[in-house]
């Protein structure tokens, strides 16, 4: 999976996927469920773990 392939952890990469994407104007899964793969596949990549704004900094 691509999330866990840039540093997602499974709890990362759901929050991500529900989450509001400013770059898709969505949320991920929506943006996935309209066929849009590749730009999710692209999102994910720009955006990495530390830049997620509901991670764990302990």
């Amino acid at each position: 999976m691509v999330l866990h392939d840039v540093g997602f952890s499974d709890e990362e990469a759901r929050d991500w996927l529900i989450g509001e994407e400013d770059s898709l104007g969505t949320t991920p899964i929506a943006a996935l469920r309209a066929g849009r793969k590749a730009e999710v596949a692209a999102a994910s990549r720009r955006r990495s773990p530390e830049e997620h704004p509901n991670r764990s900094t302990s």
